[in-house]
């Protein structure tokens, strides 16, 4: 109750201004590059690709990482695994290390959640070796964007929404997805 209270949510009325329907959330598909992700992302599905959801190591980074990674099980993707790098070691972003790892763990696609928007020298590195990069971030654009299959990123929009990394990742999976997400998808939306 102190945390409510400190809030300012005093009353009852005060508290159902928490609540909130999933059908209240924007159509995903206006994001841009939505409905090629859903398409490239069914095709890898059917055709069973190995996938990596690469995320961050900031508390947005790894919700978002979770919830790409527990909803493209959910979906009945077979061939999933997730990397957050070490930020010590690796830095903000997607890195080519982690690019050649992913080439060298038999890794046919990479998804950024909450970052890779910046990342020119990666994203090229995985042009080359031929890894299908697909990049779910939040984040400012730089001048010249990364070379990726699909760069669905609000910030690209003539007047962008307020997304977090976490909210991009739900939002793919809306979209990929029939039906509503499981309840739990929700919340860990909400902790990024």
């Amino acid at each position: 109750m102190r945390i409510l209270w400190a809030r300012n949510i005093h009353s009852y009325d005060d508290f159902r201004q928490l609540q909130w329907e999933s059908g209240e959330l924007s159509d995903p598909f206006l994001l841009p590059d939505m409905e090629r992700t859903v398409s490239m992302l069914e095709a890898f599905g059917r055709d069973k690709r190995a996938i990596r959801v690469y995320g961050d190591y900031d508390a947005d980074g790894v919700s978002a990482t979770a919830l790409m990674f527990q909803g493209l099980l959910w979906a009945g993707f077979d061939h999933v695994d997730y990397y957050i790098p070490n930020r010590f070691d690796e830095g903000y972003g997607l890195n080519t290390d982690a690019v050649a790892q992913a080439y060298e763990d038999g890794i046919n696609v990479l998804i950024t959640v909450d970052c890779g928007s910046s990342s020119l020298d990666a994203a090229e590195l995985a042009e080359r070796l031929g890894i299908h990069l697909i990049i779910t971030d939040h984040h400012g654009l730089p001048p010249v964007l990364p070379k990726a299959a699909t760069l669905v990123n609000p910030e690209r929009m003539e007047n962008p929404n307020r997304l977090s990394g976490s909210g991009v990742a739900l939002q793919v999976l809306r979209a990929l997805l029939p039906g509503p997400l499981p309840e739990w998808a929700y919340g860990v939306a909400a902790t990024g």
